[in-house]
């Protein structure tokens, strides 16, 4: 049996929910079955955070929320 590889799609953020809302929507909508998508906030100071989390409760699994520590 033939299995299509897994693809990884990363998309970063910062401070821009509606659009990251957008730009999942777009992934979520591709043809091709086999991906995941990490969602990478840059430490954005507004909901972001909130809305990969629903991001990922919306998607399971398929859909993970990494943000990046902040530095001084």
């Amino acid at each position: 049996m033939h299995q299509t590889p897994l693809v990884s799609v990363v998309l970063t953020t910062y401070q821009r929910p509606e659009m990251l809302l957008q730009s999942v929507a777009s992934v979520m909508a591709q043809d091709y079955p086999n991906f995941e998508l990490i969602i990478v906030d840059d430490c954005s100071a507004d909901n972001t955070p909130e809305v990969v989390a629903g991001l990922h409760d919306q998607h399971g699994d398929r859909v993970r929320g990494l943000c990046l520590p902040q530095t001084s």
